[in-house]
């Protein structure tokens, strides 16, 4: 009986620990995000590039008219160490900001924040 028990704690905390380590998709790249969330939710004016944000493998901007207007601002990282350093630092000068898997998209209001969860899930801090 105790080693079904064990053997059941287990799983579960397995499994409650893959269900909070999930960040919905992957990305390889920024772009690749901002497409995604264009494709379903936004309209974006005009993109560019937003490469060479410290800890971050790729950066991609969209200014769109969406949700009252703004700047989306997706990210890519080489890992979630990286991210979660970015999000220390970046938080400190406010925004709001969706979080997945080793990716992280920068928003101007929480509205906007709202439609990218949406589309690719992801937590808002």
């Amino acid at each position: 009986m105790r080693r079904g028990l064990r053997l059941g704690t287990v799983m579960m905390a397995f499994a409650v620990v893959s269900a909070c380590g999930s960040g919905g998709t992957t990305f390889d790249s920024a772009k690749s995000i901002v497409n995604t969330v264009q494709a379903k939710a936004l309209h974006c004016v005009s993109q560019s590039d937003a490469s060479g944000e410290l800890f971050t493998k790729d950066g991609w901007e969209c200014d769109t008219t969406s949700g009252g207007g703004g700047v989306v601002t997706a990210y890519v990282f080489s890992d979630d160490g990286n991210r979660d350093n970015w999000l220390k630092v970046a938080r400190g000068f406010g925004g709001n900001y969706v979080v997945g898997n080793r990716w992280v998209v920068a928003t101007d209001t929480p509205a906007l924040a709202q439609q990218v969860q949406h589309v690719l899930g992801g937590t808002i801090k």
